[in-house]
């Protein structure tokens, strides 16, 4: 198995047949770099900077997870340079409700709850790693696919060796 250790890639540009579009959405859930302005909040960034529609944001992504913690307050949570930000939608059962993003569980994590940032932080040209996760790859996936935005994976390069 080749590594890819020391690798810079800027662009990768694929075709494939609507058979493999679901490995793509498999790429997506382990993450790829997204150069954006940092020091903004989580729904400055999503909405502003990635152009996912704040209806969307509301309505369909029902967990957000910065740093491994669950966000509860979009507009007071800052995504900081080199940040990981995953992005959910409903989950089953109680652990679905426990990690709603602002849900009636929330207290019920506050070990795993995203802190409040006290001061707004300087906005720098940055990168952070977007995961997109069940219902949201899906019906995000489509849009960052088409995007420059998707710098290197790894993981890609070696997924796409095995096919």
């Amino acid at each position: 198995m080749a590594t890819f250790d020391n690798v810079s890639a800027q662009r990768l540009s694929m075709m494939v047949t609507s058979k493999v579009v679901p490995l793509f959405y498999q790429l997506l859930g382990h993450g790829f770099c997204v150069n954006v302005q940092t020091g903004s909040s989580v729904r400055e960034l999503l909405c502003n900077q990635l152009g996912i529609d704040e209806d969307y944001l509301d309505q369909r992504i029902k967990s957000i997870f910065l740093n491994g913690k669950v966000v509860d307050d979009v507009d007071t949570a800052i995504v900081g340079k080199d940040a990981t930000m995953a992005l959910s939608g409903a989950m089953p059962g109680l652990v679905g409700a426990i990690l709603r993003s602002g849900g009636f569980y929330a207290p019920m994590r506050s070990q795993i709850s995203h802190e409040k940032n006290k001061s707004p932080s300087q906005h720098k040209q940055g990168t952070i790693t977007l995961k997109l996760l069940n219902l949201v790859v899906r019906e995000l996936g489509p849009t960052f696919q088409r995007c420059e935005a998707v710098k290197k994976n790894y993981r890609a390069a070696a997924s796409l060796q095995a096919l």
